[in-house]
């Protein structure tokens, strides 16, 4: 296996929207980590909850985010909606756009799932601003097999919608692409290139699991992607199981 930040590789301006569930926070700060030394922005467009301080240089909120210059290392910015709970919000649209030309690289977490590994999509989510420039949808295995339900599904209704299963079934692996690849599914808003990144594929049998779910994607979708990856966040490990030919990362 290859280092996992070394398969995502991206331009300088690049703006990368990050969505889905199993994975998709951990990915954000593995790959804001892996270009600390340059200028980095970190931001959201759901809530989220305040990371550990070490994990970034900065934090500036709507107010402060533009009134002094950026150096190297990780900006965090948000809106502080609950301070006591250190949970963040979103930045003024107009505030996001006016800070991107500072930044060598954007990171954005677009989706909230809970911290359950599936989830299916309302109406308004995924928020993917429109100065994305890659879209990356991260979606976990290890559920398969297990009873469908919301212990393990976010906004279970919607998900049996667009997958087609039903709550009480064990879940299976067509579940899993049909959520992937339906237009209100995992890309719905993506912008830009869009990859596909499998998360916690850590032995041999989710390794095979991954490959089985490239296998069970139609041609079409499949040729709608620039990326399919397969890996672990959490050791910084994986692969590249499919890359559209002529494509640039």
């Amino acid at each position: 296996m290859s280092r996992l930040t070394d398969i995502f590789q991206f331009s300088k301006r690049e703006v990368v929207t990050i969505v889905g569930s199993g994975g998709k926070t951990s990915l954000m700060w593995l790959l804001a980590e892996a270009h600390r030394e340059s200028k980095v922005f970190v931001t959201t467009t759901t809530k989220i909850r305040r990371p550990a301080p070490w994990m970034y240089e900065e934090f500036r909120n709507n107010e402060d985010l533009l009134r002094r210059p950026f150096g190297p290392g990780i900006t965090l910015a948000a809106d502080e909606i609950d301070i006591n709970e250190g949970k963040l919000g979103i930045l003024l649209p107009e505030v996001f756009e006016a800070a991107l030309p500072h930044f060598d690289y954007t990171f954005i977490e677009g989706d909230g799932s809970r911290n359950l590994p599936l989830k299916g999509w309302a109406k308004q989510e995924p928020v993917v601003p429109q100065s994305t420039t890659c879209t990356i949808g991260v979606i976990t295995l290890w559920p398969l097999g297990r009873k469908i339900n919301e212990k393990i599904i976010h906004r279970l209704p919607l998900f049996c919608q667009i997958s087609g299963c039903h709550p009480g079934d064990p879940l299976i692996l067509e579940d899993i692409a049909a959520a992937i690849m339906h237009p209100l599914g995992l890309l719905k808003a993506a912008r830009g290139r869009k990859i596909l990144y499998i998360n916690q594929v850590e032995n041999s049998l989710s390794q095979n699991q991954a490959r089985s779910l490239l296998a069970a994607l139609r041609p079409d979708f499949l040729q709608g992607l620039s990326l399919v990856a397969a890996g672990s966040v959490q050791r910084n490990e994986g692969h590249i199981l499919w890359q559209k030919k002529g494509q640039l990362l």
